[in-house]
């Protein structure tokens, strides 16, 4: 007989291989730690990737994948096994009770056993499939190495025309350098010219003034007047020169400027472009050119076939459990005995094996025994004598009454154990029903 600890363990343990998965096994939060790092690793890689859609589409998989794992049947009922064995009480776990029922219901539906064995047979040929194809494909990516070498040839004659541009420029830009420096010494000199004019202009007029009421004659007064247009002419042309020569000079600043703005952004541009050329140079030289998106793609499906493939194993022994039945059971179960005794889940759970009646035995008991866990009673017996039997059997004139009362009887017995095989589909007899003749 079970133990009360055992019966719950193995209430649970139903419920749990309904829903797809094993309660003994630990491979939920294995599977859990793997999405985990596929999930950062393929971020880490995110910058890399050449075809976002698809990279996208992993990723978010990979993220449903990881709610699944964290949420799926086994780790529910160890949670419930442990909160058995801290010996908390129904309502506590009530809500994860009828969560576990919920995903054992919908792990079976819809399900027989001719379609679940024909579904493991065509995922295990897939699965197969899959796993060929990921030892023996060459996940190299060729046409990202020959993109990478037509980029370095580009960058490398890109940075030799920056070089060329540079260089023109550092060039124009002491030539005008050069003639910056002229028009200054050329502006320095038309001030200081124009300035002795102005200066010879001033005492010419000063003279002249001072003359008028002088008596001065006439040629002497003329060549002052003579000399002082001349000397304003000077002047007028000086300023003319002058204004051109600081004209020039304002231009050539200009240009200056816009040479060193232009040199600056092809500094900066050479600067990005041999970057790059460092970064595909080293790319090329280390040969890594997997394409381990395609790569990860494959071995998500290859995880997805496996995992489906371990949950119709998982249920297709239990296809005909009615897990409402299990719950009843597993709710009385759970208050039945107040000290709880801690069980390892790890340990298998023994049965008690029956020991067959000997032929020889006179009187034979047919016996209905359904153990369905929620009773506590001893399921009845019904005892039929075959000395009886023998009795009605060897007359030459039976009594029907007598007969037809046996066999009545034993017409009632068959239609109770057929009316619970059909209740239970004959596979609860693994589980807790045992027909005994």
């Amino acid at each position: 007989m079970f133990t009360n600890n055992e019966a719950v363990i193995s209430l649970i343990e139903l419920l749990v291989k309904k829903a797809g998965f094993d309660v003994h096994k630990d491979y939920s939060e294995e599977e859990l730690e793997k999405t985990k790092n596929s999930i950062s690793s393929l971020i880490k890689e995110k910058q890399r990737a050449k075809d976002k859609k698809t990279f996208n589409e992993i990723l978010d998989n990979l993220k449903v994948r990881e709610a699944n794992w964290e949420n799926n049947a086994e780790i529910v009922g160890k949670s419930l096994i442990r909160a058995y064995n801290e010996g908390k009480s129904y309502n506590a776990v009530k809500d994860k009770i009828d969560s576990l029922v919920l995903l054992a219901t919908s792990g079976t539906k819809d399900l027989t056993v001719t379609s679940v064995y024909e579904e493991i047979r065509n995922l295990e040929i897939e699965y197969e499939n899959l796993l060929d194809k990921i030892k023996n494909t060459n996940y190299r990516n060729e046409e990202e190495k020959e993109m990478d070498s037509k980029y370095k040839v580009y960058l490398e004659a890109k940075i030799k025309d920056l070089e060329e541009e540079l260089e023109n420029l550092e060039k124009e830009s002491n030539s005008l350098r050069e003639v910056e420096l002229k028009e200054v010494n050329i502006q320095a000199k038309i001030k200081e010219y124009a300035s002795t004019l102005k200066n010879d202009l001033n005492r010419i007029e000063s003279v002249i003034s001072s003359s008028i009421n002088s008596s001065i004659n006439f040629d002497t007064f003329d060549r002052l007047e003579k000399a002082k247009s001349e000397t304003d002419e000077k002047l007028s042309r000086a300023t003319d020169l002058l204004n051109k020569t600081e004209k020039m000079l304002e231009d050539v600043r200009h240009n200056k400027e816009s040479i060193k703005e232009r040199i600056n952004e092809i500094e900066i541009e050479k600067t990005r472009c041999v970057n790059k050329l460092n970064n595909i140079n080293k790319k090329l030289d280390e040969d890594n050119y997997e394409n381990n998106t395609l790569r990860m793609l494959d071995l998500n499906n290859s995880e997805i076939l496996r995992l489906k493939i371990e949950e119709l194993n998982n249920k297709k022994d239990v296809i005909y459990v009615d897990s409402n039945l299990v719950k009843e059971e597993l709710i009385k179960e759970w208050g039945r005995n107040s000290n709880n005794t801690s069980v390892n889940i790890n340990t298998p759970i023994k049965e008690e094996k029956k020991e067959e009646k000997p032929k020889e035995e006179v009187k034979e008991e047919v016996k209905v025994n359904v153990q369905h866990k929620e009773e506590k009673k001893e399921p009845p017996k019904i005892e039929v004598s075959f000395e009886e039997i023998e009795e009605v059997k060897g007359r030459e004139e039976p009594k029907e009454d007598v007969l037809n009362s046996i066999m009545e009887e034993i017409d009632n017995v068959e239609e109770k154990i057929n009316e619970i095989k059909t209740n239970e589909e004959k596979k609860e007899e693994e589980k807790g029903i045992e027909l005994d003749w």
